[in-house]
């Protein structure tokens, strides 16, 4: 089965060389596509009428011609990966480039949380920050006010944490890190010389680079369960000792993050970053092993195919190396290294990604349980002579704790587990049925049929698993890691604070979730691209004996009405983002409301009733539209400006109204004095709420005022501006509250410490924020104006802006995170921080990649000018005089 060639285009144009970048980039191939079998230009025509036009054509093409053997010598191993695909291989390479990124981003990690340590070792018995909260009269839990036997125990626990955890973990990491991208560039260079011949075995290079990921895996294991779950001191109830260095201040004894929360992170990143490593290793090694044992394909394992006939290498040449790849091919290779972990299918990733989190869910539950309570009930009792169904007898009208912590704990347990062992259920189902089917259609099918039903797999009709069983099996999970979500994040259950069981029972249970969703949408009907037809390429009917789809019969029995395009497209989209705006406004409702029950006083403010009803409001008219979206019939009101578009403006400023509240108010649930979140479910559900009723008004808002796509950069310096925002909002919020303690004199030496350190990081924050604001705005109204001037070298002005935003940010982020600075605990300051320096990154990365572009744009136009001058059509040059 062979595709058919694109139709080629008849319109050009004679500025082509005039256009922007983003412009030259997203060249159709149907523009080059004018190609006779025996590898001649594009015939000329006989009408006078179109000599001009077809001129213009061979010119195109010209253009085309010579930037595709500019860039396939510039870049050889590119176009030998993609012809390998299209000639023959049906099996794609390992993406060894981006397991390279991925190994630098893990030893980038590693620094920083070594870093991270370090800062918090060095500063054990106290830091900055505390004499704030001895000038407020708050001196409880501060480890500087005990005698020198217990200061001398902790400084050995920060030492020893340090010295046999951390280091450790991080030599081990470095050092087959390091080997690791010897293997990777070793393998790479073999394959960029191959000649074509023969490819080096990619299966040998797999295992060798599982071993050295696998001792890393190994290591940040032990490394996360000592910093998080291992056992603290036992004595730390008798002595009455609250020590917030517990674990180098990652986390406090009751699983919340301490006054590290650099190091919780970068420690849970390098984790998350080596699991992601194994998992795409370990699949790419066993699909590559199952090549090696297929009777049809061993013969081809390494060796590539005849030279195809002349035809059919044009032919792979437009489909795969077209300029339009081939010049985003950068920046594909970064939008997809989050799809590693999601490779056998969508739901199955989603299904593994519940079990990790519903077991975090069991672990940290459990050790809470077994650490604390059972601990505390031991020094209760007197003795240990009791059963654990007993502890919560036990702790019953203890002041330790509210009185539903222990019920709550033990229900978080018991949900963590049943959702642990039906999480391993749904990944064997789905491993059974998905190898099977393959392994079907590889036995009737060649290896382009193979490809072809692989995507067809995708349909809803084509699922092996009933969609119904699924749902059914998901629906159980979800509703216990619900509760659990309300029960144990309230302000009475163990997860009221940020910590490992927070961020696991909230991540389990909108994996769960999804995976509902999507046996909905798939039992709906409802598809991203139901709307749209393969043109001939591949047919809908493929499956199921060439039968039509429900899927078809279903958009065929509505499709009387008409409808917009781009409302259908966006269908999918709109139903995800109103479900998931009902259920975070719900749940910041609820939270608002468990907050204002058990305060002190029951009386609540203006501004907390507004907190409290807000939401529930928004959650209502969002589940209305949600519902509304599950019928096409339906749906086409909601497309409409007066229903959709009206409701989601205002539901948007409904929830700027609330943030506002929420994040700035003096009596705030959500955060203390100095930004630092106190309910965590107000904060998290706040922020969640009003991104997604940002996007879902962006989604109506954008064919209304013809928004076109912009450039990557465009986009990367206005997240600039708004993050840098957030970091001014929060650093003003921390001045306003300390800055007449600033200012006194009459106090002794806690106040000059803290004018020291903790005030003057805070005016740091504000000029760093004042900066990134600054030079956002000039990027950005530079790109708006698009002088033809200046637009040559913008660019560039903006790579080494980016590397000066970079060593800004990166000295904000060590000051203001660090150990004494406004940022060290979880808060806006926190993450604004650490986004500014993430945002900075990629504008250098994505700036680079764009001048590589322009330069391998000019050498084309120099090769071409070289070639054939005297067809050379100048930027200056009029269209009409072009035309004569």
């Amino acid at each position: 089965m062979t595709l058919p060639l694109p139709s080629p285009t008849t319109e050009y144009r004679s500025n082509d060389l005039c256009q922007t970048e983003d412009d030259r980039e997203n060249v159709s191939l149907g523009e080059i596509s004018n190609i006779t079998d025996n590898g001649n230009r594009p015939q000329q025509p006989t009408n006078s009428r179109d000599i001009a036009t077809t001129n213009f054509s061979q010119q195109r093409w010209d253009r085309q011609y010579f930037r595709h053997h500019h860039q396939r010598r510039e870049h050889p191993e590119i176009f030998r990966m993609n012809s390998t695909e299209s000639l023959g291989l049906s099996l794609e390479p390992p993406h060894f480039i981006s397991f390279r990124g991925l190994i630098y981003a893990l030893l980038l990690s590693t620094f920083l949380s070594v870093c991270a340590a370090f800062d918090a070792k060095m500063k054990c018995v106290d830091h900055e920050n505390a004499s704030y909260f001895r000038f407020e009269g708050e001196e409880e839990g501060y480890i500087a006010n005990y005698d020198d036997d217990t200061i001398n125990l902790i400084m050995k626990e920060c030492r020893d944490t340090f010295r046999l955890v951390i280091l450790p973990v991080a030599g081990t990491t470095f050092f087959f890190g390091l080997i690791s991208v010897l293997i990777l560039q070793l393998h790479i260079q073999r394959v960029e010389s191959s000649h074509h011949s023969l490819i080096p075995s990619h299966l040998s290079a797999l295992l060798k680079l599982f071993l050295p990921l696998l001792c890393i895996g190994v290591a940040w294991s032990y490394g996360v369960y000592a910093i998080m779950l291992k056992p603290k001191l036992q004595d730390a109830w008798d002595a009455e000792l609250n020590n917030p260095f517990q674990s180098l201040a990652a986390v406090t004894i009751d699983g919340h993050i301490g006054g590290n929360a650099n190091l919780y992170y970068l420690s849970w990143t390098s984790e998350i970053l080596i699991m992601v490593l194994l998992y795409q290793v370990g699949v790419d090694s066993f699909r590559w092993v199952h090549k090696g044992f297929s009777p049809q394909e061993r013969s081809d394992n390494t060796i590539i195919q005849p030279t195809p006939s002349f035809h059919d290498q044009i032919h792979a040449m437009l489909t795969s190396t077209s300029v339009s790849k081939v010049a985003s091919f950068y920046r594909q290779r970064r939008k997809t290294w989050y799809q590693f972990l999601i490779r056998l299918r969508e739901r199955s990733g989603y299904w593994v990604v519940a079990f990790f989190a519903s077991l975090l869910v069991f672990a940290s539950s459990g050790f809470l349980f077994v650490q604390v309570l059972v601990n505390l009930a031991v020094d209760i009792q007197g003795s240990s002579d009791f059963k654990y169904r007993e502890v919560c007898a036990i702790l019953e009208g203890n002041e330790e704790f509210p009185e539903q912590y222990c019920l709550r704990t033990v229900f978080a347990t018991l949900s963590g587990a049943i959702a642990t062992a039906i999480s391993i259920f749904g990944i064997i189902l789905h491993l059974i049925f998905r190898r099977g089917s393959v392994s079907d259609s590889a036995e009737t099918c060649g290896e382009l049929e193979v490809a072809i039903h692989a995507v067809a797999m995708l349909q809803p009709v084509s699922s092996n698993i009933s969609l119904k069983i699924e749902f059914f099996l998901s629906l159980i999970p979800t509703l216990l890691l619900g509760l659990n979500a309300i029960f144990a994040t309230g302000v009475q259950g163990p997860a009221s604070e940020v910590g490992n069981l927070y961020y696991a029972s909230f991540v389990s249970f909108f994996f769960i979730l999804r995976i509902c969703l999507g046996c909905i949408e798939e039992l709906r009907s409802i598809e991203a691209n139901a709307h749209e037809t393969t043109d001939g390429l591949v047919a809908h009917s493929i499956v199921e004996g060439g039968s039509i789809s429900d899927s078809q019969s279903s958009m065929a029995s509505n499709s009387s009405g008409c409808y917009d395009p781009y409302a259908m497209k966006e269908r999918r989209g709109r139903l995800r983002r109103f479900l998931f705006l009902a259920i975070l406004s719900a749940l910041c409702s609820a939270s608002a409301w468990d907050a204002a029950v058990n305060q002190d006083d029951y009386e609540t403010s203006r501004r907390q009733k507004y907190v409290i009803y807000a939401p529930a409001v928004v959650a209502l008219i969002s589940t209305i539209l949600f519902a509304m979206c599950l019928h096409t019939s339906s749906y086409a009101l909601t497309t409409h400006l007066w229903c959709g578009c009206v409701l989601s403006v205002a539901l948007f400023v409904v929830w700027l109204a609330d943030l506002i509240v929420t994040m700035h108010s003096e009596d705030s649930w959500a955060v203390n004095e100095i930004g630092e979140i106190q309910m965590a479910n107000l904060y998290y559900f706040s922020w969640g709420s009003i991104i997604v009723a940002g996007m879902q008004m962006a989604s109506y808002a954008k064919p209304i005022l013809g928004h076109h796509d912009e450039s990557d950069l465009f986009v990367l310096w206005a997240a600039n501006i708004k993050v840098c925002m957030v970091t001014l909002g929060a650093s003003l919020h921390i001045w306003h509250t300390i800055s007449s303690s600033c200012a006194a004199t009459d106090v002794e030496d806690a106040l000059e410490e803290l004018s020291e350190t903790f005030c003057g990081r805070t005016k740091l924050g504000i000029a760093v924020a004042l900066t990134g604001i600054l030079s956002g705005w000039l990027c950005t109204i530079s790109r708006v104006l698009n002088c033809p001037i200046t637009k040559r070298y913008t660019t560039r002005v903006e790579t080494f802006l980016s590397v000066f935003l970079i060593i800004v940010y990166g000295a904000g982020v060590a000051l203001l995170t660090g150990m004494g600075g406004p940022g060290q605990s979880v808060g806006d300051l926190f993450y604004a921080s650490w986004l500014s320096f993430v945002v900075s990154v990629a504008i250098f990365v994505t700036s680079v990649d764009q001048l590589q572009k322009q330069e391998i744009a000019e050498s084309v136009a120099e090769i071409y000018i070289k070639e054939e001058p005297e067809r050379y059509i100048t930027c200056e040059e009029d269209a009409d005089s072009a035309m004569v």
